[in-house]
């Protein structure tokens, strides 16, 4: 029997939360091929992305949709989607210091589970939790094995398969297409790459830089940290929820100082000699924190707005091109 299955957009959403509900949170990046091909006025072309994602979800059958307040645009999209009984709007806590947030976001956890119940999933036991733990934690580092042996395009799309997926099990791939072994490292960071943005990746590998981190909200730097087989035995909700929100750095928490700490950390042990900072239009975060990144970061940055029209397309290569004959 087809599982209950609900579309989410964040990466503080646990797919295994889903799983110990007998439901699939699934992670949609795939917009149909004419959708929000324009920025809107004032409008984050991923939050737009979203509502229209979600919107073709719950048409098709879909059981409800799942935002976060990790910002006003994400909050909005939320609010114009219908009908209301099928949303939920998680409150994600943009501090995090202290000890309150931390059990803020476990209640919300919990508040999730009673719309999960009422939508077709089950009650969870923390057996069952822990299983779905152990299953998706196992997936993830096979997951990342495949990093070192795969273009970043390719990878970046079995991430974004996985999470579509839900279920903890991994996609099956077609025979792999090696990284390029020679050129200068690139780090991507910034906003959500969706499918359809994915040429970037190809773009920077194709003009002689070897992408060497995807650091962008679809990336490997908002997978939730290893699971610690101790305390998933003791208490797996409290491991779940530190897992992903003690440990998943963004741009939008307050402070944000997480995130810079996680880039010093990987540009240096991936020898990245140049970084591409890639903005949704109208992001507000990551568009404030693109001279901080400027100034702070150890190699030189190229700042791209993520657009997927002949205009934008060109734009990114002249920039990743200029980027690349800097660092050479």
């Amino acid at each position: 029997m087809d599982l209950p299955e609900f579309a989410c957009f964040s990466p503080f959403i646990p797919a295994e939360w889903g799983a110990a509900h007998g439901v699939r949170l699934t992670r949609l990046a795939r917009p149909p091929a004419a959708a929000q091909r324009a920025p809107r006025e004032g409008r984050c072309t991923y939050a737009v992305s979203a509502l229209e994602l979600a919107q073709g979800f719950l048409a098709a059958g879909g059981a409800g949709a799942v935002f976060t307040t990790s910002c006003d645009q994400m909050r909005r999209s939320a609010e114009l989607l219908a009908p209301a009984e099928r949303v939920f709007l998680f409150n994600l806590p943009h501090t995090w210091e202290t000890p309150l947030p931390h059990r803020l976001f476990r209640q919300e956890l919990l508040r999730l589970s009673g719309f999960l119940c009422r939508a077709g999933g089950r009650a969870f036991a923390e057996e069952d939790l822990a299983a779905a733990m152990r299953r998706f934690d196992g997936a993830r580092r096979e997951l990342l094995a495949r990093r070192e042996t795969s273009r970043a395009a390719t990878f970046a799309r079995l991430l974004l398969a996985f999470h579509e997926r839900a279920d903890g099990s991994l996609p099956e791939t077609a025979a792999q297409e090696a990284r390029p072994a020679r050129g200068p490292g690139v780090a991507v960071l910034g906003g959500p790459l969706l499918e359809r943005d994915l040429w970037l990746l190809d773009l920077i590998e194709e003009s002689g830089g070897r992408v060497v981190l995807n650091a962008t909200d679809t990336g490997e730097r908002t997978l939730p940290r290893f699971f610690e087989r101790s305390r998933l035995v003791a208490d797996p909700l409290g491991e779940l929820a530190d897992a992903y929100f003690g440990h998943i750095p963004d741009v939008f928490r307050r402070p944000n100082s997480e995130l810079f700490r996680y880039l010093e950390r990987e540009l240096s042990a991936r020898a990245a000699q140049g970084a591409v900072l890639v903005m949704p239009v109208w992001c507000d975060f990551w568009r404030a924190e693109a001279e901080r990144l400027r100034g702070w970061l150890p190699c030189p940055l190229a700042a791209i707005d993520l657009a997927d029209d002949a205009n934008g397309r060109q734009r990114a290569r002249t920039r990743i091109q200029a980027l690349l004959e800097t660092i050479s």
